[in-house]
C-alpha cells in the first residue's frame, strides 16, 4: 500500500530520492492500520541522509582539481554559509593566548601599534583653527513659510512630545501661522 500524499520523488536538493510532506493525519493512518511515527522517522532518517549525502557532493567537488573556478566559489559560498560562527577564534602568538572578546581587542591593538614607525613623541600638536559660532540673524520666517511647513506635516502620525495632534496643527495652520512666525524671528 502506498500513500501519495505522504512521500513523492523529487528532483531538487535530496536528489531522486524522497521528499517528506507534512499534511498527512495520524487517524487517516490509523484507519488504514498504519503506524504514522514509524513511517515519520524513517521519512525523517531519509531525509538526514538525502542531506548529508548532498553535503558530501558539495565537499568533494570543491576537493576536486578539475571543479571551473566560478563553480567552486559558488559552492565554498554554499559550504560557508552553512556555518553559524560569527565569532573570532582564539588568537595565539607565541606564548600569548587571547580567548576572551577583550583579551583579543588588547591583543589586536598591541600588534597593529607596533605596526606604526614613526616617532611622533617630540612633536607638538599643529595648532587647532578657532572655533566660530555661526548665527543666523538676518533670517526671517514668514506665515507663509510656516503655512507650507505645517502643511507638509503627516497626519496620520502620533503626536510629539508636546501631546499636539498633527491633525490639530494641519487644521489650524492659518489661524498658527502669523503667532508661530512672530516666535520664530525673535529668537535669539
Amino acid at each position: 500500500m502506498t500513500f501519495r500524499g505522504l512521500i513523492i520523488a523529487s528532483e531538487n536538493l535530496y536528489g531522486n530520492e524522497i521528499k517528506y510532506i507534512k499534511k498527512p493525519r495520524c487517524k487517516i493512518l490509523k484507519c488504514y492500520g498504519i503506524n504514522f511515527d514509524k513511517i515519520r522517522n524513517n521519512v525523517t532518517a531519509l531525509l538526514r541522509k538525502c542531506k548529508s549525502d548532498y553535503e558530501n557532493k558539495i565537499v568533494e567537488k570543491v576537493n576536486d582539481n578539475n571543479t571551473p573556478v566560478k563553480t567552486w566559489f559558488k559552492l565554498a559560498k554554499q559550504l560557508k554559509g552553512k556555518q553559524t560562527s560569527t565569532s573570532i577564534p582564539t588568537l595565539i602568538d607565541d606564548d600569548t593566548e587571547a580567548s576572551t572578546d577583550d583579551d583579543k581587542v588588547e591583543f589586536l591593538n598591541s600588534f597593529f601599534s607596533k605596526q606604526s614607525t614613526i616617532d611622533d613623541s617630540l612633536h607638538a600638536l599643529p595648532p587647532s583653527p578657532q572655533p566660530t559660532h555661526p548665527t543666523l540673524s538676518n533670517i526671517k520666517i514668514s506665515p507663509k513659510d510656516v503655512t507650507d511647513a505645517i502643511s507638509m506635516i503627516n497626519v496620520s502620525k502620533a503626536s510629539g512630545p508636546d501631546l499636539i495632534s498633527p491633525r490639530l496643527l494641519r487644521e489650524g495652520s492659518l489661524e498658527l501661522s502669523v503667532p508661530l512666525s512672530v516666535f520664530f524671528n525673535r529668537l535669539p
